[in-house]
């Protein structure tokens, strides 16, 4: 039945979002399970209200707070999780500069980086390095990476990869 919530869920455009806020938290939740968390919560948190009060306006605001609770967890991990990757960051480039002027390949430096660096960047790193060895091309891979952790400086190294990636390629040509 979730499965198929999920489907229908689909469809709208929070959805989307939900799902890539769960991938950005590195959370194993499904949207359509917060949803329904959020959605149970809500309603406990407005009957419990009510039969207390009496009042429906007070039932509403507590099931409006109790309700977005999951989703604000969902968001504040995933903030976390961002603020920190966003401190690594200037870490992770110096290692890869020193492993290409060491004479390692691109590939070699991103896999120096995965190893030796804590989470999240190690783990969002380690996950790029897999899809390489799966064989997904460099432009795939580094896509995924910044579209799971959507970050202006890893934005910035994104595109001077790939272009840098594209200009070897050419010249291998």
């Amino acid at each position: 039945v979730l499965f198929r919530s999920n489907t229908f869920l689909r469809k709208f455009s929070i959805f989307g979002t939900l799902e890539s806020w769960l991938v950005q938290a590195r959370s194993n939740a499904r949207p359509g399970d917060v949803l329904i968390k959020s959605v149970a919560l809500a309603a406990i948190a407005f009957c419990a209200i009510y039969a207390v009060t009496g009042l429906k306006s007070s039932g509403i605001v507590a099931g409006a707070l109790f309700g977005s609770f999951p989703v604000f967890n969902i968001i504040r991990r995933k903030h976390k999780r961002m603020a920190e990757f966003g401190r690594q960051i200037p870490d992770a480039m110096t290692m890869i500069k020193n492993a290409l002027r060491a004479g390692h390949t691109l590939s070699k430096a991103l896999a120096i980086v995965a190893e030796e660096m804590s989470e999240p960047l190690g783990l969002e790193f380690r996950d790029t390095v897999e899809e390489l060895r799966l064989g997904l091309p460099m432009s795939t891979a580094m896509d995924n990476l910044a579209r799971r952790m959507p970050d202006d400086n890893l934005r910035i190294f994104v595109a001077a990869v790939l272009i840098q990636h594209e200009v070897d390629r050419k010249s291998v040509v």
